[in-house]
């Protein structure tokens, strides 16, 4: 799983000497391999996910170029129907992005369930971040699983314990409705805001590695008959932010360390993975 560990361990030992100015170049010289990938390709991607955990700030990371700035997101803002980005121009690549919150999957879903069924779609992306969803509330006071007396700390754990709970209730909506698929496909389970669980990264590639998450992906697999399905990990950092509320309490904090240096390089990483990804096309049947 491609958790960036490479890199940064060539990194502390010295051997990449990138300045800031070189790595926000190689990231421009990646940005424009994903472009062509979707023009030549026609590629089609539909992203899934909990609210909170970065899908709307996907589209911005691996389409469009910046100014060599992390992606700045704007506080967080729930998508109320399905988003298309799209390239610039009369490139025909799309990522099309389903709303995240529980109310709206019955609705919204099942039109990014047509495009996988019927064989349009190049690829799945699923996205997760070990539970640290942006919260869509104003205080933890007026959260349904705030209990009289808790501190922020304790209200953060339990709060992220249930949106890991919400990732694998949603993850098993995607696999259900795409249990009869006739094409071969990959899934891609971007586990996003890494500046954020970088200090615990062994637990968060355990977690999803090791435990109900892969559990349901190997079942889904091994479930398929007339496609194969070929499931990969990918980590990053789609910005660099806290977790918070509408109001401004910091849940859970960039992790010490995980400069906008470390952002560059893992940025690289990330976007070469998905260029790889897009490079292939579509898969043959194995």
């Amino acid at each position: 799983m491609p958790w960036f560990e490479t890199t940064i361990s060539v990194a502390k030992a010295g051997k990449i000497g990138l300045d800031l100015a070189k790595q926000s170049k190689i990231v421009r010289r990646w940005l424009r391999r994903i472009s062509y990938r979707f023009k030549h390709g026609q590629a089609f991607l539909p992203v899934f996910g909990a609210g909170g955990a970065g899908k709307s700030t996907f589209p911005k990371f691996v389409l469009h170029e910046s100014s060599g700035l992390p992606i700045i997101a704007p506080g967080y803002n729930q998508s109320l129907v399905v988003e298309t980005a799209e390239m610039v121009g009369d490139i025909p690549g799309k990522i099309i992005v389903a709303p995240g919150q529980s109310r709206r999957v019955p609705y919204q879903w099942p039109e990014l369930y047509k495009y996988i069924n019927d064989g349009s779609a190049q690829g799945i992306i699923n996205v997760v971040s070990y539970g640290y969803h942006a919260p869509d509330f104003e205080k933890i006071t007026d959260h349904d699983l705030y209990v009289e007396g808790m501190s922020l700390e304790d209200f953060s754990a339990v709060y992220f314990a249930k949106r890991r709970e919400v990732e694998l209730e949603f993850l098993d909506k995607v696999l259900d409705a795409i249990k009869h698929i006739s094409k071969p496909i990959w899934f891609v389970t971007l586990v996003t805001k890494q500046d954020i669980w970088w200090e615990n990264r062994k637990e968060v590639k355990d977690y999803y590695e090791n435990g109900d998450y892969f559990r349901r992906i190997d079942s889904y697999q091994k479930s398929l008959v007339r496609a194969h399905c070929q499931h990969e990990f990918i980590s990053a950092s789609l910005t660099l932010e806290n977790v918070k509320t509408l109001a401004g309490d910091v849940l859970a904090s960039t992790a010490s360390g995980y400069d906008f240096e470390m952002y560059e390089r893992s940025r690289i990483f990330t976007l070469r993975q998905f260029s790889d990804l897009l490079s292939r096309g579509r898969l043959q049947n194995v």
